[in-house]
């Protein structure tokens, strides 16, 4: 299965709830950059030991999850989202599941960037175990237990249907209002393709700890450097910029890059920073200034979905 990437076309964090997760409002967006991630089943590999290179997590009932990651920085144990989903879904089936779950995964979307790569390989697995286990359920449904995995998971579960619709058989869709906790999605029209230069540096931002500081930032108040311009908004923006100062750097320079013929705006907690433009050619040029201004970095022009 391919799954697909998402940018956040704007970010408002509304307040923090009672369960500990924020409130949002946000308009996320599938983009062309896709993780591969292939599922088998019950295969030749159940009861014995498992081979080289990969990790098993063992519910001691008899029922075994494996994942084997292209990229070494990727956890191939239960720390794993996509493993953690095998397990999920096995307790959503109402008769006992046993045997080995295998998921082989190429990673291509960076790594704690801000652009759900972890949600989407979860969203996947969940997928295809879904239609491999002939479990009868509406994708509504599927979306909601993913829900219990992350946020992001929800919307990654249409994304990757959409993504792959001989596998899913289609119903998916690749552009959504996000609500609640981020789970709570509306579809938004498709809009025409735009292209998306992607620029990440080499750092990883952990989710929790933007959000945690942006709890700090709001009772405080200070002015942060990297404030994003009205209409194109991540709240979460300033604070990722003042923890990060790279990041700041980089939205600073795009916007350079960019003049007045792309929006710049950081995606989720970052610190992955992306500019979207309605010209082809005017993205390719701005992509080879992006590679010029940061050729130790993962700079990619990819389109939306």
């Amino acid at each position: 299965m391919k799954t697909p990437a998402k940018v956040n076309l704007s970010l408002e964090v509304l307040g923090r709830r009672e369960d500990g997760y924020h409130e949002v409002s946000s308009v996320m967006q599938a983009v062309a950059l896709f993780d591969t991630v292939a599922v088998a089943s019950d295969i030749s590999f159940a009861g014995e030991t498992a081979p080289a290179g990969s990790a098993r997590q063992d519910s001691g009932s008899g029922f075994f999850a494996g994942i084997r990651c292209s990229n070494p920085s990727v956890p191939e144990d239960g720390a794993n989202l996509a493993v953690r989903a095998a397990f999920l879904l096995r307790e959503c089936v109402d008769a006992p599941v046993t045997g080995t779950v295998e998921i082989d995964l190429l990673k291509n979307i960076p790594v704690s960037a801000g652009l759900a790569g972890g949600s989407a390989d979860a969203a996947a697995v969940l997928l295809a175990l879904a239609r491999l286990w002939d479990v009868r359920a509406a994708l509504p449904q599927i979306a909601e237990i993913g829900g219990k995995l992350g946020v992001d998971v929800p919307f990654c579960v249409y994304a990757c249907a959409a993504a792959n619709p001989g596998i899913t058989d289609g119903l998916g869709f690749t552009r959504a209002h996000a609500e609640g906790a981020g789970d709570i999605l509306t579809r938004l029209r498709e809009r025409p393709v735009e292209s998306v230069l992607l620029v990440k540096p080499d750092i990883a931002v952990p989710t929790a700890e933007i959000y945690e500081a942006y709890d700090a930032f709001r009772k405080d108040a200070s002015p942060v450097s990297g404030q994003c311009p009205a209409g194109f908004r991540n709240d979460l923006q300033p604070v990722t910029a003042a923890r990060y100062p790279i990041v700041a750097e980089i939205f600073e320079r795009m916007r350079e890059i960019c003049e007045s013929s792309g929006s710049v705006l950081m995606s989720g907690s970052g610190p992955t920073v992306f500019a979207c433009f309605q010209n082809r050619a005017v993205a390719e040029a701005a992509e080879a200034r992006a590679r010029e201004a940061f050729p130790e970095m993962f700079v990619l022009l990819t389109e939306t979905l």
